[in-house]
């Protein structure tokens, strides 16, 4: 685990704020490895990709990519785009086409570290140079599980809400504040308890702590809703959720006016998203320019233009932005890395046991 130092993150955001406005585009390097993925895509000729809207920009992340891709690389791909299961359900089933020796449904694997341990374990990704294909702008940092995972993107947990709950929403510091009586059945939670997870490790809450918040907020939930719903928070039916995935919303040119991102200090956690190509991909060549595209300052300025968040080890990064303002108000925040979660024993089995018991106790309540 690595909490980040007040000093180096203030300084980086404040080197990140100056780069947003000047920042040129970098210009890859045809070596001779980059050209063979290319040549190799060319032939490959579509990338497949199923799995929710917002991991791949909704809409109209997907024409993005294949434009941006194609312009970077001189390919000329296609990229499709078939919506599909959340990251746990989805890489499972990637799983179970890997060992029955079919080809993947979704050519790129995104999701966070608890989703990607228990597969990088079961060896279902490739390993790939990324720091090699693009050092320019691929860190040692970004490159994790011996190359088989890259960062993509960076979430801010908290609670997103409706702007017309802005005064009782700021006035939180804690999760705890929201077991009070002023806030039963006013806000809602995601029914497989995104962020709860990162709480149960013995040096954050523990298993016990983390239960019993679990089993008091089940009783002031308003009901479960899943990342993504964004139009219910913006319409007001659901105004408070709880703890969203990542806070994007509230940077969405879509949302941004009426969806407020508040960090608490118990969810200030730097949760990366990631890259992984299954084994049993059609298009693993162009899986790889996917993730070096998303890489580039085109592809993370689409990435914020139609996700809302971005990656923070990025110099033109607004997530860091926005990080540094935290820690300015005494957050500390925590790495949450593929390293620090494979170190973690018991906690997937716990998360998944608290999660049975919020909708149990959900269920009872309807």
């Amino acid at each position: 685990m690595r909490n980040i130092g007040r000093n180096g993150i203030a300084i980086g955001a404040a080197i990140a704020v100056a780069a947003v406005l000047s920042v040129p585009a970098v210009a890859i390097e045809m070596t001779p490895a980059l050209k063979k993925i290319i040549n190799a895509a060319n032939k490959e000729g579509q990338l497949r990709l199923h799995m929710g809207a917002s991991p791949v920009g909704r809409s109209k992340g997907p024409k993005a990519a294949q434009d941006g891709i194609n312009k970077m690389f001189g390919t000329n791909i296609k990229v499709s785009f078939k919506p599909g299961p959340a990251y746990a359900a989805l890489g499972a089933k990637i799983l179970t086409e890997y060992q029955a020796k079919q080809p993947a449904s979704s050519d790129v694997y995104i999701a966070t570290a608890i989703q990607l341990v228990p597969l990088l374990r079961r060896g279902l990704f490739i390993k790939v140079d990324w720091r090699g294909l693009f050092p320019e702008r691929i860190s040692a940092v970004m490159v994790e599980a011996d190359g088989r995972a890259v960062r993509h993107y960076t979430s801010l947990p908290g609670v997103i809400y409706n702007k017309s709950m802005t005064a009782m929403v700021t006035k939180t510091t804690s999760l705890e504040d929201f077991l009070k009586p002023e806030w039963k059945g006013k806000f809602v939670t995601t029914p497989y308890l995104a962020g709860f997870d990162v709480l149960i490790p013995d040096e954050v809450w523990g298993a016990e702590r983390t239960r019993n918040y679990v089993l008091k907020m089940s009783q002031q939930i308003g009901g479960l809703l899943g990342c993504g719903a964004e139009p219910r928070i913006a319409s007001g039916e659901m105004p408070v959720h709880l703890i969203d995935c990542s806070g994007s919303a509230a940077f969405e040119p879509k949302y941004k006016k009426v969806i407020g991102l508040h960090v608490l200090k118990d969810t200030a956690f730097r949760r990366y998203g990631y890259i992984a190509i299954p084994k049993n991909a059609r298009a693993p060549n162009i899986a790889t320019l996917y993730a070096l595209w998303y890489a580039s300052k085109e592809g993370q300025d689409s990435m914020r233009l139609n996700m809302g968040y971005d990656q923070t080890d990025h110099p033109e990064s607004r997530y860091a932005k926005v990080i540094a303002g935290y820690i300015d108000r005494g957050y500390n925040f925590r790495d949450v890395t593929i390293d620090w979660w494979a170190s973690k024993k018991g906690v997937i089995k716990q998360h998944r046991k608290n999660i049975k018991l919020l909708r149990s106790k959900a269920k009872k309540r309807r």
